[in-house]
């Protein structure tokens, strides 16, 4: 009786510290949790302010006391050279006068000969003159892009592509994330314009056929308002000389696939607020899907079929698995289906090099980040503090390409690298006293780190147009 009694116990003992959280429990634990990593951050940044501020002033010190012993030293040496000239003149006086002259004439001629190197140091000193031609250098090459990466040929079109594509989310303590790994070749063949279409694909490397198959019917799957507005540019265009700008409006989409497997016992908040959290133990595994989208509305100036500038507003949004992270902090017991959204203003370079093309977009603003199963906006417990979420977005792209019989016949390969971040930021007033006594406040911009994403893209192949 007293071993049934042990082992009940122990059994509601074992229910209770392993069963999942309520919402209502959860949700106060991540506001807490908020406020406690950004006070602690703002604590830290303000101790190292402040012995930053302590050893700038005992350098500034230590350099005031090395110019004073400095100065004591000079002051020394000039009291002992002004005794030495006066022996020396008192000497001198006892010379003849014509040693005197011939001295003197000495004198001159030395003077005269460092003033003559000096001049012809200070002639060399300038740059020789080059011809007008020297160093010019003009590039007639023209690079043309047709048919390379979207249009097909008048009559027959062929194109074969390696493609490589892997993503690298913010990593979760006590998990394992597996994203699918892209490895795939592509054929494309094309008849009277696009009339007849005929596609191959298949993969090798990277995650499982299977897996990978899966991603190509996701990816393959749009809504008839995504197809509608892919690359929508307005019918009319601003002609300024060299330059053609148009307004335009694009649409892009990047979806992934993964599992999150467990290697400790955790919570999961799911998407679906009518569900309740359930207990992710140690061994399970978890799938997910991700669709990276990205809107932007702006304007693009054009020369010569290559695009130079784009600048205008953006939103972007997706959602994945997440554990709530600030800096070196992480809540790593919860895991939460999360919505994160970013908007503002973006620019875009582009530039060619003979047979290079190199792109530079660059996307700040605002972001957001939002735990859907609790129903918590990250940034408005922030602002209860005086903090807010930015968001920033560069990708660079890096292309070559070769072109051969008129352009007939073209080889190209294609880097592409993304970094898409989220992070706290705030503003810190710190109080410093100096030497004086006087106290000085200082401002400056801090920011936490809450979340990263990077994707890497790689392409390779060749095309016959004609």
């Amino acid at each position: 009786m007293k071993a049934l009694f042990i082992i009940l116990f122990f059994t509601i003992y074992s229910f209770n510290a392993f069963a999942a959280e309520d919402k209502e429990t959860i949700k106060e634990n991540i506001t807490n949790d908020i406020k406690n990593n950004l006070q602690k951050d703002k604590e830290e940044k303000e101790k190292k302010k402040k012995k930053k501020k302590k050893t700038s002033e005992n350098s500034s010190n230590t350099e005031d006391n090395k110019n004073t012993n400095n100065s004591n030293k000079s002051n020394v040496n000039n009291s002992s050279n002004k005794n030495n000239n006066t022996n020396n003149y008192n000497s001198n006086k006892n010379n003849n006068t014509n040693s005197q002259n011939n001295n003197s004439n000495g004198a001159k001629n030395i003077n005269n000969s460092t003033m003559s190197e000096n001049d012809v140091s200070a002639q060399n000193s300038y740059p020789p003159e080059k011809g007008s031609n020297e160093g010019a250098s003009k590039t007639e090459y023209l690079w043309r892009l047709k048919g390379v990466l979207t249009d097909e040929g008048d009559i027959f079109s062929f194109k074969a592509r390696y493609n490589f594509q892997y993503w690298e989310p913010t990593f979760i303590e006590g998990a394992d994330i597996d994203t699918t790994t892209i490895s795939y070749a592509s054929f494309d063949l094309s008849l009277l314009k696009g009339f007849f279409q005929f596609r191959y694909e298949t993969s090798f490397g990277g995650s499982s056929l299977a897996d990978q198959q899966k991603l190509f019917k996701e990816r393959s799957k749009k809504d008839s308002w995504e197809k509608l507005v892919a690359n929508l540019e307005f019918p009319f265009s601003i002609l300024s000389g060299y330059f053609k700008t148009r307004f335009y409006f694009s649409y892009t989409q990047e979806i992934f696939m993964g599992t999150v497997k467990a290697n400790q016992d955790k919570t999961y908040i799911s998407r679906d607020q009518n569900e309740d959290p359930f207990d992710f133990l140690a061994g399970e595994e978890i799938s997910f899907s991700t669709k990276f989208q990205d809107f932007i509305l702006g304007i693009r100036s054009q020369t010569k079929g290559l695009e130079l500038i784009n600048l205008g507003f953006f939103y972007t949004r997706y959602e994945k698995p997440y554990s709530l992270t600030m800096g070196d902090n992480q809540s790593s017991k919860y895991i939460f289906d999360s919505l994160f959204q970013g908007g503002g203003l973006f620019l875009a370079f582009a530039d060619r090099f003979e047979n290079f093309k190199y792109s530079l977009d660059v996307k700040f603003g605002m972001g957001s980040i939002y735990l859907r199963g609790i129903d918590l906006y990250v940034e408005d417990v922030l602002g209860q503090e005086d903090a807010s979420i930015g968001y920033l977005d560069t990708k660079f792209n890096l292309t070559f390409f070769k072109s051969m019989y008129h352009n007939i016949v073209s080889f190209y390969l294609s880097t592409d690298f993304r970094y898409r971040k989220f992070f706290v930021m705030y503003e810190s007033e710190v109080e410093v006293e100096d030497e004086n006594g006087n106290v000085e406040n200082e401002y400056e911009t801090e920011t936490i780190f809450l979340n990263s994403d990077f994707i890497v893209t790689i392409f390779a192949g060749f095309s016959i147009l004609f």
